[in-house]
């Protein structure tokens, strides 16, 4: 059995490959259409990263191909990578980032009723020393699902 990996880089899908030829579709966005194991529509062609549309980030690649290569040529014909708590941060000021489900999203899929929020305002430690007036303060969100509060959401941002 023979196998044919797309590690194709860039923010804009690289696909102009006539993939059609070879059975692989393509979303109305130009990305290799996959399931949630890599898989293209065809069988035996496999596809991650940047070209599939989905968190366009490097360690998020590298992550599907070590899950891909688990279940290829590993013990784990079901490994697969969860997309949805995958942490994005942006170096800015204020900083800020996230991880998992928006809490619309949690609503959607959990309902309001079965989803605790959390919010929290702090002073950070490396502004701890500073006078009042540069202190920086840094709110944070948590979203839990109430029956066993497994964290599905932490937004951070400074201000």
């Amino acid at each position: 059995m023979s196998y044919i990996f797309f590690d194709i880089e860039g923010r804009e899908p690289n696909t102009d490959l006539n993939l059609g030829v070879a059975g692989v579709k393509l979303t109305a966005e130009g990305h290799i259409k996959v399931d949630d194991f890599q898989n293209t529509t065809t069988d035996g062609i496999y596809a991650l990263g940047d070209v599939c549309g989905k968190w366009l980030l490097t360690p998020v690649a590298i992550k599907a191909g070590r899950k891909l290569a688990v279940r290829l040529f590993g013990d784990d014909p079901h490994c697969k990578l969860d997309y949805s708590l995958v942490p994005t941060v942006v170096f800015s000021h204020p900083p800020t980032g996230t991880v998992g489900l928006s809490e619309e999203d949690a609503v959607k899929l959990y309902g309001r009723e079965h989803i605790r929020v959390y919010r929290a305002s702090f002073v950070p430690m490396f502004y701890g020393l500073s006078p009042e007036k540069h202190k920086i303060k840094s709110h944070v969100k948590m979203v839990s699902l109430a029956h066993n509060g497994r964290v599905r959401i932490m937004d951070r941002v400074s201000v």
